[in-house]
């Protein structure tokens, strides 16, 4: 488990309304699950949430994507999108160069910014940072996050989270796994994961023999 007082985060969560969401450039399985599944906990618990990010995903993460409305910067993004937000919590990054174009709106608003994420780098965001160098992946800051708020698990969102958690421990692979890692892996499971079908829709069906 991180070290991370989740208190304050939530205190700002239920106080707050309107809730931006956005990654870093290129966004892998980790950071879009992560920011997806946060999507989820905050409209269970009534909120309004836009995601806007520096780019597109991959076209193998689409089906993670699903109803979720995600922006991107350049497709018609104005300011007054992020003006919107009372909130404005980044995932899976705290480095500018993470955030090509997005960060120019960044610094012009007067929202709330947070910053959630795993990764040594780090610049000086402006952010509340919840951040644990040690965690394999945003997500399962993310999952902690949602426990933290009394928010239930679906298969949707076990989805969203086992996808982010395996890819950035290299299938379990790395040494950042651990016993813990897996406790969180079972809970996922439980709530509806389901590994092969999360393996085969990222890395199988590109691969497909062409007829």
């Amino acid at each position: 488990m991180s070290t991370i007082n989740w208190a304050p985060l939530c205190e700002l969560i239920h106080s707050h309304q309107k809730f931006l969401l956005s990654c870093h450039v290129r966004p892998d399985a980790d950071a879009l699950g992560s920011e997806l599944a946060l999507a989820c906990f905050l409209r269970e618990l009534g909120k309004d949430v836009r995601i806007i990010n520096p780019s597109a995903h991959p076209r193998s993460m689409d089906f993670l994507v699903q109803e979720h409305e995600v922006r991107y910067v350049g497709d018609g993004v104005s300011t007054s999108e992020f003006e919107w937000a009372e909130v404005h919590i980044v995932l899976d990054t705290s480095a500018w160069s993470q955030l090509p174009g997005l960060a120019n709106f960044y610094r012009k608003t007067d929202s709330k910014k947070v910053i959630i994420d795993h990764h040594v780098s780090s610049d000086s965001l402006g952010a509340d940072e919840y951040k644990d160098v040690t965690s394999p992946a945003t997500g399962c800051l993310v999952y902690e996050l949602g426990c933290a708020l009394n928010c239930s698990l679906n298969p949707e969102i076990a989805t969203l989270l086992y996808a982010a958690i395996a890819t950035d421990t290299g299938w379990f692979r790395f040494p950042s796994t651990t016993a813990y890692t897996m406790q969180i892996i079972g809970e996922l499971i439980k709530a509806g994961a389901e590994p092969h079908q999360i393996y085969e829709l990222l890395y199988e069906q590109n691969n497909l023999p062409q007829l």
